[in-house]
C-alpha cells in the first residue's frame, strides 16, 4: 500500500512538473519572414504588442491572451526612409522614436501611441542634423532614466580630431527641459567613450577610456557627468592603482544614490584575466566611496567546461548584467563569448569586438525594456562564414562592502554559423528565484536553470516546443508579467511568437 502511495505521489509530482509551463503559439503569418525586424513591446491592458518591420512596412501587431492576432495597425506616419526605431514603454502607452534620412538631412521624430495603436497627440520633430555625403547616418542615440520620467536624446559627431556631443533632455511628455553642446579633442586610436547613462534627476554620465593603442589595456579611466540646467561638465579620474583593466561596465543605483564601475583585471606581467575590479562612487559629486579587487578562484576555474587552457579560462568573459540590490550589494552575471572566421585560426576577442551589452533599468530585473531582432543573412555582406560561440555563465553575489558572498557557474556550450540569434541566454525574475533560459544543440528545447537566493542553481524540466518544427530564440524573449514571457521562434522560414506561462 505504501509503495502504491509513493508511486502515485511520484506520478503527481512528475505530472505537475511537466505541466508547470504552458506554451501558447501565435499564428504563423506569411509576411513575417525571417528577414523581418521586430520588437516585443510587452503587455498593455491584457494585450501583447509587437512591432514588425518588413520591407520598410511598419506594423503594430496586437495579440490577446491566447496569442490570437486581434488587430494589425499600419504605422503609416513612419517614413519609408527610416533606418532606426527605438521604444520607451509605459503601463498604458509607449513612445516610438524613429530616424530617417532625406537628402543630406537626418531627422529624429517621436510619436506617442496607446495599447490599441492609436496615436496620442501629434507627431513630434525632436531634432535635425545635416551630414556630409560620406558620413554615417546613425548619429542619434536614446536612453531613459530608470523611472522613465527623463529621456535623453544625444548625438556624437566625429570630424578630423574632434568629437562633438550634443544632448537634449526631455520629460515623459517629450517637453525639452535641458540641452548641451560640447566639442573636445579626440584620438580614435587611443580614446573611447562609453554610452551615456541617465539618472532619475536628469543627470547624465559617461566614461572616457584611454589606451596605449586600440588593442591595449585601459591605462586611464575618467567619469564625466552633467546636471540639468548647468553649464559645467564634472570630470573625475578613477585611479587604477597600476592595475590593467578592460571592458568597463557602468551602473547607476538611483535608490542608494550610487554608481558602480566594474571591469576585468589582469595580472601585472600577464595578459590573462584574473579577477574583477569594482568601484563605488557617490552619484552627487563622483567622489569615490569604496573599491575592491576580487580575484577569481581556481575552484571556479575548474568548473568551467568551455575552456581547455587553465591560463585563458576567463579571457573571453564579458559582463552581461549588473543587478542592484536594495542593501547596496550587486549581482553580476558574466558570459563566455567569442567569434571567429571558419577555416581561419582567427578568434575575435574583446580587443576587437564588444558584443551587445544587457543592462537592467529596474531593481532585481535583467531584461531590457524590449527585445529586438535582426536576421544576419550570410549572403548579404560576408565572404566567409563566421562561427559564434557562447559558453559558460558565471554569477557573483557581492555584499555591500564588495566582498564575494558566493559564486556559481551555469555550464553551457553553444555555437552557430551565420547568426547568433539562437545563442546566449535570457532571464525571468520570479522574485524568489531568477531563471536562466538558453538552448543547446536542440533548438526546440529551452533549458531552465534557476538561481536561488543562497547561490544554488536548481535545474527545472526543459521547456519543449510541443509542436514540431518550432525553434526558439530565448535570448530575445521579453518578460511581460511576473511569471510570463514571450519568446520569438522560427517555423520553417517564418517568425512566430510563443507565450510561456509559469503561473502554475
Amino acid at each position: 500500500m505504501k509503495r502504491i502511495f509513493f508511486l502515485l505521489a511520484l506520478f503527481l509530482f512528475v505530472y505537475t512538473s511537466v505541466q508547470s509551463q504552458r506554451v501558447t503559439y501565435s499564428e504563423i503569418l506569411r509576411e513575417d519572414n525571417r528577414n523581418m525586424n521586430f520588437e516585443i513591446l510587452g503587455n498593455f491592458n491584457g494585450n501583447y504588442l509587437i512591432y514588425k518591420n518588413t520591407q520598410r512596412k511598419h506594423r503594430l501587431a496586437i495579440y490577446d491572451k491566447e496569442m490570437n492576432l486581434t488587430n494589425t495597425v499600419k504605422l503609416d506616419f513612419i517614413s519609408e526612409k527610416t533606418f532606426n526605431v527605438d521604444f520607451i514603454t509605459y503601463p498604458d502607452y509607449f513612445i516610438l522614436f524613429y530616424q530617417y534620412q532625406k537628402g543630406s538631412n537626418i531627422y529624429c521624430n517621436a510619436a506617442k501611441l496607446d495599447g490599441a495603436g492609436n496615436m496620442i497627440g501629434p507627431e513630434m520633430a525632436l531634432d535635425t542634423t545635416r551630414i556630409s555625403f560620406f558620413a554615417d547616418n546613425k548619429i542619434y542615440y536614446l536612453t531613459s532614466s530608470e523611472d522613465k520620467q527623463k529621456i535623453l536624446l544625444y548625438k556624437m559627431l566625429r570630424k578630423n580630431e574632434t568629437l562633438s556631443l550634443t544632448t537634449s533632455l526631455f520629460n515623459s511628455s517629450l517637453q525639452k527641459i535641458d540641452s548641451t553642446s560640447n566639442v573636445f579633442t579626440y584620438d580614435d586610436r587611443r580614446e573611447s567613450y562609453g554610452d551615456l547613462e541617465l539618472d532619475n534627476e536628469g543627470t547624465f554620465y559617461y566614461t572616457k577610456e584611454t589606451n596605449k593603442n586600440r588593442s591595449d589595456f585601459i591605462t586611464r579611466l575618467e567619469i564625466i557627468s552633467h546636471k540639468p540646467n548647468s553649464e559645467a561638465f564634472v570630470l573625475k579620474e578613477l585611479p587604477l592603482d597600476d592595475k590593467r583593466i578592460v571592458d568597463v561596465s557602468f551602473k547607476i543605483d538611483n535608490l542608494n544614490k550610487l554608481i558602480f564601475i566594474n571591469s576585468f583585471t589582469y595580472k601585472k606581467n600577464n595578459t590573462n584575466v584574473d579577477g574583477l575590479f569594482t568601484a563605488v562612487l557617490n552619484k552627487s559629486d563622483l567622489s569615490e566611496r569604496q573599491r575592491a579587487y576580487n580575484l577569481f578562484s581556481d575552484s571556479l576555474r575548474s568548473r568551467l567546461i568551455s575552456s581547455t587552457d587553465w591560463r585563458t579560462a576567463y579571457d573571453n568573459f564579458y559582463i552581461k548584467s549588473v543587478v542592484l540590490k536594495k542593501d547596496s550589494g550587486i549581482l553580476v552575471t558574466m558570459e563566455d563569448y567569442y567569434s571567429q572566421s571558419r577555416g581561419l585560426n582567427n578568434r575575435f576577442n574583446r580587443y576587437f569586438y564588444d558584443p551587445f551589452y544587457y543592462s537592467s533599468p529596474n531593481y532585481y530585473r535583467f531584461q531590457r525594456s524590449y527585445s529586438s531582432y535582426y536576421w544576419n543573412d550570410p549572403y548579404r555582406n560576408t565572404d566567409r562564414d563566421i562561427v559564434y560561440t557562447y559558453n559558460d555563465l558565471m554569477v557573483f553575489n557581492f555584499s555591500k562592502d564588495l566582498k564575494i558572498e558566493w559564486s556559481n557557474v551555469i555550464n553551457k556550450k553553444q555555437s552557430d554559423v551565420e547568426t547568433d540569434n539562437f545563442l546566449s541566454f535570457a532571464t525571468l525574475n520570479m522574485g524568489s528565484e531568477i531563471h536562466y533560459f538558453f538552448v543547446d544543440k536542440n533548438k526546440q528545447v529551452i533549458n531552465d536553470f534557476a538561481l536561488q537566493p543562497n547561490g544554488e542553481v536548481k535545474r527545472y524540466a526543459t521547456i519543449k516546443s510541443g509542436e514540431l518544427g518550432y525553434t526558439f530564440m530565448p535570448r530575445l524573449l521579453k518578460q511581460v508579467s511576473s511569471r510570463q514571457v514571450i519568446v520569438p521562434c522560427i517555423f520553417r522560414n517564418f517568425i512566430g511568437f510563443a507565450k510561456i506561462d509559469f503561473s502554475n
